[in-house]
């Protein structure tokens, strides 16, 4: 069965959009929780002196191109997602 291609973007880019609405405020209220889970993504490697020594103030702009931008990146990851996928899925004529 083909995956539509558009749909699944869609899908992707939904589902990216919450879950950056949901870890901004987390990245707000638990900061090291959060540079610990980064820490542990990228096996360890010390990114504290990334992080600012006083908490920066919520930004909208800065919310929303992070937003967006996320947003952009899972749509393609999904539309190339299904593109690839469809491509391996035999035609119903096909035997092999």
């Amino acid at each position: 069965m083909k995956v539509p291609p558009l749909r699944l973007a869609n899908a992707f880019a939904i589902s990216q959009g919450i879950l950056v609405v949901l870890c901004t405020p987390l990245a707000y209220l638990a900061p090291n929780l959060i540079i610990r889970m980064d820490q542990s993504l990228v096996h360890e490697l010390d990114i504290t002196p990334l992080t600012p020594s006083v908490p920066r103030p919520f930004a909208l702009d800065e919310f929303l191109i992070g937003l967006v931008s996320w947003a952009v990146f899972a749509w393609v990851s999904g539309w190339l997602l299904a593109v690839v996928y469809n491509a391996f899925v035999p035609n119903k004529t096909d035997l092999g």
